[in-house]
């Protein structure tokens, strides 16, 4: 509603630039049209926008259980499930799998995900001092520089605890 645009896709005129329209629930038209946008930006064409029509199937956060939105709404969206479509097209329409060695690939990848799981559940919590390593780029963390070096940063005094940290500076 803030777009004076029946679809985000047509602002890509604005830029100069392709805009597609997708089905967003449709794994194939999302590879063909993040490949097709990959490879023109590889060539130097330039950027893509695509926009992928599909509905989010909860509500914004974790208390919104979205009795707001009409129940043929979701109805219609939960039999465009990305994952059920892909899994008939890869079993039943291409029959590249057949329905035993789908289900073998599930126990193994659940299996696997178990195993994972249990060594999260088991492994000691890590020290409270070290949450904040890894967050932000250090020496050493990129093999290739950034073209234009890595931002300055200045030391600053916070006013209501008077301790020194760093800011980054904004390039105009």
């Amino acid at each position: 509603m803030q777009y004076c645009v029946k679809d985000l896709a047509e602002r890509a005129i604005g830029y100069g630039i392709p805009g597609l329209i997708i089905d967003g629930t449709d794994p194939c038209q999302v590879y063909d049209a993040s490949y097709e946008a990959a490879e023109r930006a590889h060539h130097g064409e330039g950027p893509t926008l695509i926009e992928a029509k599909m509905m989010r199937m909860k509500g914004h956060a974790i208390h919104d259980a979205a009795d707001y939105v009409p129940k043929p709404m979701f109805d219609y969206w939960k039999r465009r499930d990305p994952i059920a479509r892909f899994e008939n097209y890869l079993v039943n329409v291409k029959k590249w799998l057949s329905p035993q060695e789908h289900q073998k690939l599930i126990a193994e990848v659940e299996a696997y995900l178990e195993r994972e799981r249990e060594i999260a559940v088991n492994s000691p919590m890590p020290a409270p001092e070290t949450a904040a390593g890894g967050v932000y780029c250090e020496d050493g963390c990129h093999q290739i520089k950034p073209k234009y070096g890595m931002p300055a940063t200045r030391t600053a005094m916070t006013v209501t605890n008077r301790k020194k940290k760093e800011a980054a500076l904004h390039f105009k």
